[in-house]
């Protein structure tokens, strides 16, 4: 397994109150495996992501990745795990404006340990393979909004990660561009062998993933 979560359970505590999000929740997701979760505003959605990766911490249960058990270890193996197996999108870019394309893609690998060159390669090839090859020199604060978070989809995959997950990776975006980053997500993932998390919205674009969950009353729950 890529993923699997073990009756994940969050609690948040504020003003001498505690607030369940989360209870019990289960999935286990192959290699290559796609899910999508749909939801209301304020269920969980984005919480269990963060659990996914590892940004925080359930209040119990288990979150295995690759096969082992991060729930309570270290915040430098979480970061490592981050760095080497988890790719985000997230609805806005987050792209360095002031870097060029290229830059934003090489930076992501530098920081991961690649070497110069090799980064620059891998960058080159995905670029070429996305049909992002002309934009690679241009400012990422000059690109479209539709662009910019291909751009984004590009980077949570050019380290390779085993994981990617999604936060609701098109809604700035008009319907033409959110099919095209969708197929761009989850072909590229796929081809790959990544496992894509996907949490949105969008009902037509959670029918795209393998298998879509709601999640409602704490839990998840199979479409």
């Amino acid at each position: 397994m890529s993923i699997e979560l073990s009756s994940i359970t969050k609690d948040y505590n504020e003003y001498n109150s505690n607030t369940r999000v989360l209870e019990d929740v289960n999935l286990k997701l192959a290699d290559g495996d796609s899910v999508s979760i749909i939801g209301r505003s304020g269920s969980g959605k984005s919480t269990l992501l963060h659990i996914m990766g590892l940004l925080d911490t359930p209040s119990c249960g288990d979150i295995f990745i690759s096969g082992h058990c991060y729930s309570k270890a270290s915040d430098r193996l979480k970061a490592e795990a981050r760095r080497k197996l988890i790719g985000f999108v997230y609805q806005f870019h987050y792209l360095l404006l002031e870097f060029t394309v290229l830059e934003n893609l090489t930076i992501t690998q530098l920081i991961s340990g690649a070497s110069s060159s090799s980064a620059k390669q891998n960058a080159e090839l995905l670029l070429k393979k996305l049909q992002l090859w002309d934009r690679r020199h241009s400012l990422a604060s000059r690109l479209s909004g539709g662009e910019q978070q291909r751009i984004a989809v590009a980077r949570a995959l050019v380290n390779f990660p085993k994981i990617i997950l999604a936060d609701e990776p098109t809604g700035n975006l008009d319907e033409t561009n959110s099919k095209i980053v969708a197929d761009l997500l989850f072909n590229e993932a796929k081809e790959r062998g990544a496992s894509v998390v996907l949490v949105t919205h969008n009902s037509d674009l959670a029918k795209i993933a393998d298998r879509s969950f709601v999640l409602k009353n704490k839990t998840l729950n199979l479409v």
